[in-house]
């Protein structure tokens, strides 16, 4: 699957499952195929992570040194850290459409 095909499914997944766009698909197309970086404007958003990702807890705990309560790390929060880390964040959308 090509990753401008990959893109596409996951925005697709996101849209069913609430995330709002302003875009036309095909401009990403375009935009991807053109060599344009802006697609990671959409998927480093915290919108469509939490539309992608879900928004349930994980159980594991955030804690902060300022006095603030731990706090639980949500799924979508969870894999963006991770998604920010790829070298091809495309690739590590693919395995959750």
């Amino acid at each position: 699957m090509m990753d401008s095909e990959i893109l596409i499914k996951a925005i697709m997944k996101a849209v069913k499952n609430g995330y709002k766009h302003t875009f036309v698909l095909e401009w990403i197309v375009d935009g991807f195929e053109s060599n344009h970086d802006w697609h990671y404007n959409i998927i480093f958003s915290h919108e469509f992570a939490k539309a992608f990702f879900g928004n349930k807890g994980t159980g594991m705990m955030k804690a902060c040194l300022c006095g603030e309560e731990p706090r639980e790390i949500m799924e979508w929060q969870l894999h963006l850290q991770i998604m920010v880390l790829e070298e091809d964040p495309i690739k590590y959308l693919k395995q959750f459409i």
